[in-house]
């Protein structure tokens, strides 16, 4: 059985682990997925944190063929450098999101794959990768830090409402 565990990294590793575990079985797969939300404003923060410049690397140009280089005073996103930031930034989350999980499913001998992407719909986002991979159940935990949880629903709510697949629900 394929299973596909989805977790913002609040879920609890130990329970998580035990159900993937029953579910999966001896020749079950399990991956463990993440859906990182970064808001480009944030680059800014990212670079500081990362020892990166908050300024583009100068280009070597010729004043005879190219002109003067016009100063940029706040990059906010676009340049070169920007995608290295933010595939770093992705896999560090991707890490501490799923690590937990990942060791626990380790330590009952379950191989697992750990996925992390970048989207601002997490719940579209782990429909289709279900979906993609054809998996057989979603586990997903039922307290993340959604931030309209009350208000418009939580996460684990609209995957169950939408899932053309099982979905297994884990309290923690």
């Amino acid at each position: 059985m394929k299973v596909l565990i989805a977790t913002d990294g609040t879920m609890d590793p130990l329970v998580a682990a035990e159900a993937a575990t029953r579910l999966a079985g001896d020749d079950g797969e399990v991956t463990v997925f993440t859906v990182i939300e970064i808001p480009r404003r944030l680059l800014t923060d990212l670079r500081a944190v990362y020892g990166e410049s908050s300024e583009p690397a100068p280009i070597d140009q010729s004043i005879e063929t190219a002109g003067h280089p016009t100063p940029r005073p706040h990059l906010s996103f676009d340049w070169p450098g920007d995608d290295a930031l933010l595939n770093r930034y992705i896999d560090d989350q991707t890490a501490s999101r799923t690590d937990a999980v990942v060791t626990a499913l380790a330590d009952r001998g379950i191989t697992t794959t750990p996925v992390g992407v970048e989207s601002e719909d997490s719940v579209s986002e782990i429909l289709s990768y279900a979906a993609s991979g054809d998996y057989d159940v979603i586990c997903i935990g039922t307290h993340g830090q959604g931030r309209f949880e009350g208000l418009l629903g939580s996460t684990s709510t609209k995957i169950i409402r939408r899932a053309a697949r099982s979905v297994l629900t884990i309290r923690s």
